[in-house]
């Protein structure tokens, strides 16, 4: 391999954006859709040689706590003593536009409107964009300790004609939605969690969409060492509809999953490395799963030994080899996915999820 010198442009603040760089690597915020280089992921040189050499984009995915706190960074600061989500927040955005990276955070606002509408998604939105064209030392700054609050900046608006209502559910969160109501059904059946797991991935074979996101999501809450409460809240609450929103909740959580995932298989046509920005460690410990190819056969050790952190491994390898053996047979004709569906196919489920959680002895 030929040498390739490194250069960055007459006072770039490397040092600055290096512990920058080592404070989100340390909270282990950064997930990559590829693999990362030699160097490390978060060097410096490494991001250079793949933008400036290699000619790819660098896209950051964040999600809603980040982009939120971002957003509130830039209008009312980060107050004497900001806790860590907000330093890893203000980290993460100083670090992508002191190294020309590009944000995309569409999920995160899809998600804010469908909790608080879209007047208030758009608002925030509107102090996203500013925080993000900024002065970038100032960012630097604040994420270094050196500055609390940011100089005066006019806030930047979306045009009303270019406005969509953003709380409108994405095809993609009702189907997620329809899972996470799965799920919650089956943890509050009295069965072990390796049948929990396994009639899950069934389910999702036979009768609705067989998408590794969700199956990996699913994975992880059944699993002995799985966190639960956090990754579905409110499941036995005496108010029912708490716990709908916990599923509603929880589907937002795979929907960043499947985007992450789809756009990583998109990534090499589209000359694009992406990265998903999280704090949310049950979401970190899944979404590397994802960059593995499920469907190569080849792979099923490797995500054996990765879901082995979770389960006992010969439980790992045979809910591996059940999701993949479901793959190789995607195309059956026998599959619900593979039939005409009905129009309401999407409404029939999610009502029918709905009302089993609602009913559900605690």
């Amino acid at each position: 391999m030929e040498d390739v010198f490194i250069s960055f442009r007459r006072g770039f603040p490397f040092d600055e954006v290096a512990e920058i760089g080592k404070s989100i690597e340390d909270a282990k915020i950064f997930v990559p859709g590829y693999i990362p280089p030699e160097v490390g992921l978060m060097d410096l040189r490494g991001f250079m040689y793949t933008q400036e050499y290699e000619q790819y984009d660098v896209v950051i995915l964040p999600d809603r706590n980040l982009v939120s706190r971002m957003a509130r960074a830039q209008r009312d600061g980060m107050g004497g003593a900001p806790d860590q989500p907000m330093k890893n927040a203000v980290n993460v955005l100083a670090f992508a536009k002191a190294m020309d990276m590009l944000m995309e955070p569409s999920i995160a606002f899809h998600e804010l409107a469908h909790h608080g509408g879209s007047d208030l998604a758009y608002e925030e939105l509107a102090w996203f964009r500013t925080a993000d064209n900024h002065d970038t030392w100032e960012w630097i700054e604040a994420a270094l300790g050196r500055r609390s609050s940011f100089s005066a900046s006019p806030q930047r608006h979306l045009g009303e004609d270019a406005k969509r209502d953003l709380s409108y559910p994405l095809n993609r969160w009702r189907r997620n939605y329809i899972v996470a109501l799965k799920i919650a059904e089956l943890e509050l059946k009295p069965l072990p969690h390796i049948e929990k797991a396994l009639q899950l991935l069934h389910w999702l074979y036979q009768d609705f969409l067989l998408a590794g996101p969700a199956a990996l999501f699913a994975s992880l809450y059944f699993s002995p060492n799985g966190s639960r409460k956090r990754l579905i809240k409110y499941l036995r609450s005496p108010d029912r509809d708490r716990a709908i929103e916990g599923a509603k909740n929880a589907a937002w959580d795979i929907t960043y999953l499947s985007d992450f995932a789809e756009r990583v298989l998109k990534s090499e046509q589209e000359r694009r490395r992406y990265i998903f920005a999280t704090s949310d460690k049950s979401l970190a410990r899944v979404a590397p799963l994802l960059v593995n190819d499920l469907y190569d056969l080849d792979g099923d050790a490797g995500l054996a030994a990765a879901l082995g952190a979770w389960w006992p491994q010969g439980e790992a390898k045979r809910i591996v080899s059940t999701l993949i053996d479901y793959m190789s047979r995607s195309d059956a004709p026998d599959r619900h996915n593979n039939q005409p569906a009905p129009a309401d196919f999407i409404d029939r489920l999610t009502e029918c999820g709905e009302e089993c959680l609602r009913s559900s002895k605690l």
